[in-house]
């Protein structure tokens, strides 16, 4: 099928080429992001670690790889521009000459968070009601693509001495949500910080793991996911699904092939108790129907009647 002019404007500017990310992380965690994005691929020269995250370079199609595999990172960016403005009237004119089409669904309700620091336009609700008009008018007026369904996007605005970075959300739900528990105890641990920590204490496939205050399961179940080599992203879906510069063709492919390289026949070592039934039933519940969890053996139980196995390397 003939591509049509904005596709090609699409191929042209977005996916045909690299453009800048910001991986956003928790506060702690950006020499682990930065680690992580290094394992999946990104070459050393292309990231850069700065407050809050790691600025890195790739293409869109590597951009939704990393959303597939990394657990560390919070969320996903796209730079859309950055620019100097000190006054309302230069933040549109160049809030305006960006092409929002070619990387926003005409359909998409916009959500513009807004920070500033140092800049003589800090009410940033002013700043937010501007962005919006201008957005909107340019997705309005101009040829663009659809979404098959409308969904809501976050702009970040950051402004620093007068300085703007203008980035688009590609990630929806932040990436610390993998699907997969359905229910929680009161205040649960974040996946990505779970994740984290599991590097730090060494934990590789194949380790035992004891988690005997397991909660809802956040160390067990990332633990296990590990283990089966399953990508944190696979039951859960993305903002840039939506976008016209990816291809939601190209994320289904990318979790079917990841799906066939699932470890099922080698289930985890994971002991895990808590004191608490209802902790204890959560888990299971958010075990349930998932393969990769049948190594984790629950049990409830006080900490001090743990007994590791002999023999074995692992992480408590």
């Amino acid at each position: 099928m003939k591509k049509t002019a904005f596709e090609k404007r699409v191929k042209r500017r977005i996916t045909g080429r690299e453009q800048p990310f910001f991986a956003a992380s928790a506060p702690g965690l950006t020499r682990s992001c930065f680690r992580e994005l290094l394992s999946l691929g990104v070459p050393k020269e292309k990231l850069h670690a700065v407050p809050g995250g790691i600025e890195f370079q790739a293409r869109p199609d590597t951009a939704m790889q990393i959303s597939l595999y990394a657990r560390i990172p919070v969320r996903i960016l796209m730079r859309a521009e950055k620019f100097k403005a000190s006054s309302f009237t230069q933040l549109e004119q160049k809030a305006s000459k960006i092409d929002w089409p070619l990387f926003l669904p005409r359909n998409a309700s916009l959500h513009i968070n807004v920070t500033t620091h140092r800049s003589r336009l800090y009410h940033t609700d002013a700043v937010a009601e501007r962005l919006s008009r201008v957005i909107r008018e340019k997705l309005d007026n101009e040829d663009g693509f659809s979404a098959p369904k409308p969904i809501e996007v976050i702009i970040m605005a950051r402004a620093k001495d007068d300085h703007f970075t203008l980035s688009v959300d590609t990630t929806g739900i932040p990436l610390y949500k993998r699907g997969i528990k359905t229910m929680t105890t009161p205040a649960p641990l974040r996946e990505n910080i779970a994740a984290a920590m599991l590097a730090w204490a060494g934990y590789a496939p194949g380790d035992v793991l004891i988690d005997p205050m397991c909660g809802s399961g956040t160390f067990s179940l990332e633990a296990a996911m590990i283990h089966a080599a399953v990508p944190p992203g696979l039951f859960r879906s993305f903002a840039f699904e939506q976008m016209p510069g990816f291809s939601s063709k190209a994320i289904s492919h990318l979790k079917k092939k990841a799906l066939e390289q699932i470890n099922q026949s080698d289930p985890a070592d994971i002991l895990a108790s808590d004191t608490n039934k209802t902790a204890l039933d959560a888990l299971r519940q958010n075990m349930a129907g998932h393969v990769f969890t049948r190594g984790i053996q629950t049990r409830q139980s006080d900490f001090f009647s743990i007994r590791p196995p002999h023999g074995q390397t692992g992480v408590i």
